[in-house]
């Protein structure tokens, strides 16, 4: 039933968005039916199409679009080059006009004008595209591509490699020492930082440049996660200077976080310690190296328990009111450890006060401090939508879990601003999207609206804007206090699509249909043609070699349709049933589907207990997916209780 009150909520979601009719007067229409034709004619006649966008004119209703729309069209049409100065000649926003001149660049050199073609890339390009840059390559000759291959050389490396590999060999010899250090930059930056530490590799300079070399190639391996060799080139740096000590204290870092648990690692965190500590002996707290060396004291120092050494140094930080990106997680482990030690509550209740996202979880470490504070717990354990210290406290309580929740009345989808709606009137769900984000960028979404964008959105190629547009529109979603927003605003942010193969397949492998749930909307939100970076498929994001292997064992053969939801979700089902029987606990298997099983193995063979097993987790993906899950199993069985209960 409550399936279908869903379906029924996003059909009208969608014709909320669609209708158009009975919002004032008819708009003016020498323009917006302009655009409107254009609109119907920009696949089989783009070059007519972008000329009734350019005598449209400029207006207060999609003008952004009609830009858009008629560079699109241009580029479409192959158009001329008096076409493109046209729209080049209009009030563009800066990304558009630098987009306008590339393709009037393109258009003269197609008509043999090649040195107007050059002049107009070679001042875009000044402007900062790279696009222009590769045209150059394409159509310039002499110095003015000679300039764009050092441009991309330095500033877009993959994009020459990509283009024109023997440009790229030819310059690289006659790059200076500064310009190989800022191609490595860039090579680092665009996620190549491999290949930069073997190009400065290749190289040995002397004096300052040869201790740039050191540090860039250092920082490229760190940006490549093998720690060892940052620290082998680190290690003819004099202990003076100051950017060595703290790039070393982070190469420890990271490779006491590859080693842990264990002695090793240990070791390298007070190692790490030790050099944070010295980098702090020789330049200011507030400095940026200070307030990085301050922050991998309270890491290393949490990890080896020198819990006072973190405690001086956090108060150092939040002195400077640090809001680093590393802020939450070091937080709570040390809050964690804390309390686990005993004697320190007034610093965890502090810890608390300052980290809200974590407040729940320290709360329940305190109440574990020397025996169990039950009324803390009671607290813990009565939240509407239980999260993981819910579910932990009602475990050490031996409380029953409550069967339903009482969600707030629905509020019913609202309407698209009257250009969204004109787009989608004119057949353009794409545009329609794209406007009404616009939107949202600027003046946010009601509840209402939040709705049936997010239905919109789900027809799209971007399903994940949904979820962002109902954060946008509902403040309380993902919350333990979720029971407080509308009964639509929940439903749209817990998904639950093809229900039946879903409790099929958890019912087969013995799994709660609400745990399976969970990780279909964590893993993709229920899309069925989702993947991942790293080649994982389908609803609960497979890996090929795993699907295979289960595949095999329920004779569905060795190259099963993961893109098919209930094979996926009967793959998916079994992986996890394994994990959970291997383990015997859902933690450590959880953890397992998110970062391995080898790994996780190894960190359940040191601590061998769910609770201090998931406080312990050294990888902080896998430490929020495993938090995320149990809160997302939660609210899928207590919202679709009913689905749940029919045979």
């Amino acid at each position: 039933m409550i399936h279908r009150l869903r379906q029924a909520v996003l059909a009208t979601a969608l014709a909320a968005v669609a209708c158009v009719g009975g919002h004032g007067s008819a708009p003016p229409a020498s323009r917006l039916e302009r655009i409107q034709q254009a609109v119907t004619l920009r696949d089989t006649d783009p070059a007519r199409a972008a000329g009734l966008l350019a005598d449209a004119g400029p207006g207060a209703t999609l003008e952004r679009y009609r830009l858009q729309l008629w560079l699109d069209c241009l580029r479409n049409a192959s158009a001329p080059p008096a076409a493109w100065r046209r729209l080049a000649s209009e009030h563009l926003p800066p990304g558009l006009h630098r987009a306008a001149l590339v393709g009037l660049g393109r258009a003269l050199a197609a008509a043999g004008d090649t040195a107007e073609a050059t002049k107009s890339l070679e001042r875009v390009a000044e402007l900062g595209s790279r696009e222009a840059d590769e045209e150059l390559l394409a159509s310039a000759t002499g110095e003015a591509r000679a300039r764009a291959v050092r441009r991309l050389a330095l500033l877009d490396p993959l994009r020459l490699r990509r283009v024109d590999r023997a440009a790229e060999r030819a310059i690289l010899p006659r790059l200076s020492v500064e310009e190989e250090l800022r191609r490595a930059r860039s090579l680092r930056k665009e996620g190549a930082p491999r290949t930069a530490a073997r190009e400065l590799g290749r190289r040995r300079w002397r004096g300052a440049s040869e201790r740039q070399r050191r540090l860039e190639i250092a920082r490229c391996w760190l940006d490549a996660d093998n720690s060892g060799q940052a620290l082998r080139w680190l290690r003819r740096l004099p202990r003076s200077d100051t950017e060595a000590l703290l790039l070393r204290a982070e190469a420890y870092r990271g490779r006491a976080w590859e080693r842990a648990p264990g002695r090793a690692s240990r070791r390298d965190f007070r190692r790490a310690l030790t050099e944070a500590e010295a980098l702090l002996r020789r330049t200011p707290a507030t400095s940026r190296q200070g307030t990085a060396a301050l922050a991998l004291v309270v890491e290393a120092a949490t990890e080896t328990g020198e819990l006072a050494r973190a405690w001086s140094a956090w108060r150092s930080l939040a002195a400077q009111r640090w809001d680093g990106r590393r802020r939450e997680w070091l937080g709570r482990r040390l809050g964690v450890a804390l309390a686990q030690r005993g004697g320190h509550r007034r610093e965890v209740l502090e810890l608390a006060s300052e980290l809200p996202d974590d407040a729940r979880c320290l709360v329940y470490w305190l109440a574990e401090e020397g025996g169990r504070d039950r009324a803390a717990l009671e607290r813990l354990a009565r939240a509407p939508f239980p999260d993981l210290y819910a579910v932990w406290a009602r475990h050490e309580l031996a409380a029953a879990p409550a069967a339903t929740v009482e969600l707030a009345p629905p509020v019913g989808a609202g309407e698209a601003p009257p250009p969204v709606r004109l787009l989608l009137d004119w057949g353009d769900g794409a545009g329609a999207r794209r406007e009404w984000r616009r939107w949202r960028r600027v003046r946010g979404a009601t509840p209402g609206e939040a709705l049936a964008a997010a239905a919109l959105e789900g027809s799209g190629p971007r399903p994940n804007e949904a979820i962002r547009w109902l954060n946008a529109g509902f403040e309380c979603l993902g919350e333990i206090d979720m029971d407080r927003c509308p009964s639509d605003g929940v439903q749209a942010y817990l998904p639950l699509r093809w229900s039946e193969a879903l409790s099929n397949a958890a019912s087969e492998f013995g799994l709660p249909p609400w745990l399976l749930a969970a990780v279909a909307r964590q893993e993709s939100n229920f899309v069925a043609r989702a993947r991942s970076p790293a080649g994982a498929i389908g609803v609960v994001q497979l890996v090929p070699a795993t699907a295979r292997r289960h595949a095999r064992a329920l004779g569905l053969g060795s190259r099963p349709d993961l893109h098919d939801p209930e094979v996926n979700l009967r793959l998916g089902a079994r992986e996890l049933a394994s994990l959970i029987s291997e383990f015997r606990a859902l933690e450590p298997a959880l953890a397992a589907y998110n970062a391995g099983e080898a790994r996780v193995r190894r960190w359940w063979k040191e601590w061998p207990e769910e609770n201090r097993f998931t406080e312990e987790i050294p990888v902080p993906e896998t430490y929020t997916y495993v938090r995320r899950v149990v809160f997302l199993a939660e609210a899928y069985r207590l919202v679709y209780s009913e689905t749940w209960r029919q045979p």
